[in-house]
């Protein structure tokens, strides 16, 4: 049972790890307003979620700008975030 247990979970991690892995700058655009959403949703309407966002947003053109070819076996970025949890990975 607990071989199951391990095994669906990590189904569920890599389920989520596709999720994450975001080809190409244009599927990180479209997800990037999300994150602001969920913030709201959340937190309610803050000044600085725009900054947050704003933020999340460099980093992540930078990754694609300035990182193409670096890494030619996994193409892309990693973005997730759990506002619930108040994490990212």
């Amino acid at each position: 049972m607990l071989c199951f247990a391990r095994n669906g979970a990590r189904a569920r991690s890599q389920k989520s790890a596709r999720l994450c892995l975001l080809p190409n700058s244009s599927v990180f655009q479209a997800r990037l307003p999300r994150l602001r959403n969920e913030l709201v949703k959340t937190f309610g309407d803050k000044p600085i979620f725009s900054l947050v966002v704003a933020m999340v947003g460099e980093i992540g053109n930078n990754s694609f700008d300035h990182n193409v070819g670096s890494w030619p076996d996994i193409p892309g970025i990693f973005f997730c975030f759990n506002i619930a949890k108040r994490e990212s990975f």
